[in-house]
């Protein structure tokens, strides 16, 4: 069996960056500006020069870098330091053929389309958060159990 080499910082930044239009440059390069803000905007502060070094591989991804990527994208450390996750095996059984097969095919499809799905899964999670924070906070709320057939 041949051994499995763990995705480099830059494939692992590019995957997670795929959903966000806005981090992409016209000719399909990721933008490190925007990649920077983005990461600021959510409370990690990464400079540009940096990301271009970590992501051309003049630089190993250490610290503030792995902090970031895993906050800002929720890529799990273990691979941002280069090394697989022990229980990647276990999250690959974990899930039905039918959500692999999908991904497949989300994973298939071209990049704007990719994209109008990623903000569509976004859209439906703050959705499903709403509606949880109001049953929360309210005694006028009842939640209905739908049916998961």
């Amino acid at each position: 069996m041949v051994p499995i080499k763990p995705p480099t910082f830059r494939e692992l930044v590019e995957a997670a960056a795929k959903p966000y239009a806005f981090l992409w440059k016209d000719d399909g390069e990721l933008n490190t500006s925007a990649l920077a803000r983005h990461c600021a905007e959510r409370g990690y502060y990464i400079s540009q020069p940096s990301l271009s070094r970590l992501l051309n591989g003049r630089q190993v991804a250490k610290g503030v870098a792995i902090e970031a990527m895993h906050h800002v994208f929720g890529i799990p450390r273990a691979m941002l330091r280069g090394e697989l996750p022990s229980g990647m095996d276990k999250l690959l059984t974990d899930f039905k053929v039918s959500t692999l097969l999908l991904a497949k095919r989300i994973e298939e499809l071209d990049k704007e389309d990719y994209q109008q799905v990623a903000e569509l899964i976004d859209l439906l999670e703050r959705k499903r958060d709403q509606l949880r924070r109001a049953i929360a906070h309210s005694s006028n709320v009842t939640s209905f159990k739908k049916d998961q057939s």
